[in-house]
């Protein structure tokens, strides 16, 4: 008789923590994708954000439509601007499609002067890719960018922090079933 109600235990204990692996399971997998996809917009968000204010202070800067002395002497003040955030960028005065003169960079940035199309690329600078942004504004070419596998670990951190609680849950569930 005493054999019965610990195999009883067991199995109400074995389902519980299944049922609820099943269902925690599903809604970790369903946040992570929807949190991935929403961190990465995010970051691309912030890309776009730091090149349209970079491209409006340059703006502010420059005297006239290809004016480049003031920009010379403020190149100090983009420097401490751009290389603020994390974000790396480089900023250039557009004069033509094939005469393109950088005036300002953050020390790490990939070499963004191949980036020519408006909008969203890639970059790759020693080995490792970047996630890029180029801007084009009224002679001004701002292109920013993120490493990936930095912006990688910003999801994995996110992921570890669905799974801790998901685990220590699932511990007390079971501890408390079988006490139960």
């Amino acid at each position: 008789m005493t054999g019965r109600p610990y195999s009883l235990r067991r199995h109400l204990v074995g389902g519980i923590i299944a049922t609820t692996c099943l269902m925690w399971g599903s809604v970790a997998t369903w946040q992570f994708a929807s949190m991935q996809r929403e961190m990465r917009t995010m970051l691309d968000e912030r890309l776009m954000a730091s090149a349209k204010m970079v491209a409006a202070v340059v703006e502010q800067i420059r005297p006239g439509p290809h004016g480049s002395g003031a920009l010379s002497r403020a190149e100090p003040t983009l420097q401490s601007l751009i290389a603020r955030d994390g974000v790396e960028c480089e900023v250039s005065l557009v004069r033509s499609e094939v005469d393109v003169i950088p005036i300002a960079r953050t020390g790490n940035a990939p070499d963004l002067s191949a980036q020519t199309e408006s909008g969203f690329g890639h970059a790759i600078k020693g080995g490792k890719p970047w996630r890029t942004y180029v801007l084009e504004h009224q002679g001004i070419r701002v292109v920013t960018a993120d490493r990936m596998d930095v912006r990688e670990h910003l999801v994995q951190s996110m992921l570890r922090t669905l799974v801790l609680p998901f685990v220590l849950t699932l511990a007390g569930i079971a501890l408390m079933s079988w006490w139960i």
